[in-house]
């Protein structure tokens, strides 16, 4: 409900915002002066009522930052995920993780991978990271790319899943001879083969 003003002097016309006219202008005679050309304007808003005015939307505050020391928690549905980026947390498999976590996870990993250190320990001590449950846990693995894989005579354990065709392949070293008259030409001759 905006209130239209309107300049006797140079006719211009200005629109007063719901703020503006429920806290200052509603109920009373107030004099502005134009934006154009300066002139005093009396605004008779007298008969408007303060409580008809309709409180313009509040912009939604940003989300409260997380806990200290908290290294992961639940997301809600309607959750703001690029807000927690700022806040040093990445969102994967319903959870927000922060990223200094996320780090040790994957060396706890790799850890575990390079030792031969069955699955069901790793994932506990995984656990422990995140307070978070074996299934939460097994699906941020999963996202991560990390699988279970079933040993010979062993217990199970974690793996990175293949990555099909996503690395690239190393590009072969540039064999080309100097030219005769380049000052590179006494160096490539010096190289080891």
């Amino acid at each position: 409900m905006a209130f239209a003003v309107v300049c006797k002097s140079c006719q211009a016309r200005f629109l007063l915002n719901d703020d503006l006219l429920r806290r200052k202008v509603a109920g009373r005679v107030v004099t502005v002066r134009c934006r154009q050309c300066h002139a005093t304007i009396e605004v008779d808003a007298s008969n408007v009522d303060p409580q008809t005015v309709p409180e313009d939307e509040l912009p939604a505050s940003p989300p409260a930052p997380p806990a200290p020391g908290l290294t992961s928690f639940q997301l809600d549905k309607d959750a703001d995920t690029a807000a927690l980026h700022p806040a040093g947390f990445a969102a994967m498999a319903g959870r927000a993780i922060r990223f200094d976590m996320l780090e040790r996870l994957e060396d706890e990993l790799e850890q575990a991978l390079s030792a031969g250190t069955d699955a069901q320990s790793v994932l506990t001590r995984i656990v422990s990271l995140l307070g978070c449950g074996n299934d939460e846990a097994r699906q941020i693995l999963a996202h991560l790319g990390w699988r279970t894989v079933e040993v010979a005579d062993a217990k199970p354990v974690w793996r990175r899943a293949k990555e099909n065709g996503r690395r690239a392949k190393p590009a072969k070293p540039h064999e080309s001879e100097a030219p005769v008259n380049s000052p590179f030409a006494g160096l490539a001759a010096l190289r080891i083969r």
